[in-house]
């Protein structure tokens, strides 16, 4: 196993001035070098999984606790993750395993052949469903940021033609180092080569808008990394639209399998379902990618769930929600009536066409602009909640407090229909 260790050694250059005067002054100067010390961090695989000795299992931890073991645990190499919904209640129980020894940082010699120099490599993983993979990385940088995990990592994938630099390093963890210390373009992807050692960095990830192709390609013995310490304004290079995931399904059946199937990793009270995107398009303790607004949640409950995922997260990409077989929760009819939105990134040159309106509403089709850390958010139209026609239309000077701040109102009339209650 690697060890963090820190590089003590110091080094000294040495000038000698001498004056033409009788006096000779000998100026010694000593530059001690700034010691970069290593840093422990993670890289995150999502609905993957690989072989390992694990030692020790926790149940219905979160997920901050069970990285906050294995970071604190030096015998620890990974972490393995996973959710599952509990049949007799709509909510999530979570196992933790902790392994000492894991595949994940094995040479895989089928796929790249005798390699010195090569610490890991892109063994294939295993398929799971509703789990992480962690694995533990030693990171020679300053600017590892303190969030959970510092890489999503998609083994066996490149991202074609959208390299900025390319370098070649000793080990992955040392490319990854060379993602985070860059500082003439704002790197968003890496890709390293176990083979032949090369590094290559980019300003796109597979979000980036524009013309070119951004899907993943297959290419044995080369990860493809995303740098997850990116700020909430750094995400995109223009502006951020919130809109339906269109993965031609039900929007209903999507909000339903989000709620099921997405571990949250925020849950916080809003007032109205923009105050929810605001919420995510802020958030700065990891990268926010989609939301689950609940309005028919109990007063006083979190409403709003903030995801780091999305549809493009999965390593199967939008097959993950169709080919979901996951059977309801006892007395649950396997419908919803949450939003679920995903945040996407756009510019102009690229126009944001309008999405087509969701299903039963019958509102007035327009766009909602807001500024969210000096770069225009954009909710598009189909995100606003259905506007039925018979309810009323509210009325700023009154603030009816059975509307929301979108101004959708809701009938909150009661009927008694028992006539033998008797008030004194």
């Amino acid at each position: 196993m690697i060890q963090c260790k820190v590089n003590r050694k110091s080094y000294y250059q040495h000038w000698s001035l001498t004056r033409p005067s009788s006096m000779s002054i000998v100026l010694l100067l000593t530059l001690v070098l700034p010691i970069i010390h290593c840093k422990i961090s993670f890289e995150k695989m999502t609905n993957r999984d690989y072989a390992g000795s694990t030692y020790f299992t926790m149940k219905n931890a979160s997920l901050y606790e069970c990285l906050g073991w294995c970071r604190e645990e030096a015998d620890c190499t990974s972490a393995s993750f996973s959710f599952v919904v509990n049949p007799l209640a709509s909510n999530q129980e979570t196992s933790c395993r902790l392994q000492n020894e894991t595949l994940s940082t094995k040479v895989a010699q089928s796929s790249i052949g005798p390699q010195q120099g090569a610490s890991s490599s892109s063994s294939n993983p295993q398929k799971a469903n509703n789990a992480y993979f962690f694995s533990k990385l030693h990171l020679r940088s300053d600017n590892v940021c303190n969030r959970l995990w510092t890489f999503e990592r998609y083994p066996n994938r490149v991202l074609r033609g959208l390299d900025n630099a390319i370098i070649y390093t000793s080990n992955k963890e040392a490319c990854l180092a060379a993602c985070l210390n860059e500082v003439r373009f704002l790197c968003r992807s890496v890709e390293f080569n176990y083979k032949s050692l090369s590094c290559h960095l980019s300003e796109y990830d597979r979000r980036s808008p524009g013309a070119f192709p951004v899907d993943l390609i297959e290419a044995q013995g080369v990860d493809y990394f995303e740098n997850a310490c990116l700020q909430a304004d750094d995400i995109c290079q223009d502006q951020q639209i919130y809109d339906y995931a269109k993965l031609g399904l039900p929007l209903n059946k999507i909000a339903y399998f989000v709620e099921q199937n997405y571990y949250p990793d925020k849950e916080l009270l809003v007032k109205s379902q923009s105050g929810c995107i605001r919420a995510c398009a802020i958030e700065n303790e990891f990268i926010c990618r989609s939301i689950l607004y609940r309005p028919s949640f109990k007063q006083g409950q979190p409403n709003c769930a903030l995801y780091h995922l999305d549809h493009k997260t999965f390593p199967d990409g939008s097959e993950t929600f169709s080919s979901a077989n996951s059977p309801f929760p006892l007395f649950d009819s396997g419908d919803t009536s949450s939003v679920y939105l995903e945040a996407s990134c756009t510019n102009d040159s690229v126009p944001v066409p309008p999405p087509p309106p969701p299903p039963s509403s019958s509102g007035p089709s327009h766009q909602q602009t807001t500024t969210l850390n000096g770069k225009p958010s954009v909710i598009p139209a189909s995100t606003q909640p259905p506007i039925s026609s018979t309810l009323p239309v509210r009325d700023e000077t009154k603030m009816d407090p059975s509307c929301d701040a979108l101004g959708v109102c809701y009938d909150v009339t009661l009927k008694c229909t028992d006539t033998r209650i008797i008030v004194n």
